[in-house]
């Protein structure tokens, strides 16, 4: 997931350049994800762009978030 295909992701969502470009900036990189589950039980919430997408189209929830305006 590059940074590019978030942010194109996310625009075609509605949502503002500002907020995608905290999103970016504050999202978990693989690498990071991955030290601070093996440092800690149970793992953090703490998610990559790509868990990001995975969580607000598959919905695993059943809260229907893009319906809603909002994204995971």
């Amino acid at each position: 997931m590059t940074n590019e295909d978030f942010a194109a992701w996310a625009a075609e969502r509605g949502l503002a350049y500002e907020m995608i470009e905290q999103l970016i900036a504050f999202a978990a990189t693989p690498e990071e994800m991955k030290a601070a589950c093996d440092a800690i039980e149970p793992p953090p919430p703490i998610y990559t762009l790509q868990d990001i997408i995975e969580m607000t189209d598959d919905d695993p929830y059943g809260i229907s978030p893009s319906r809603h305006g909002f994204m995971m």
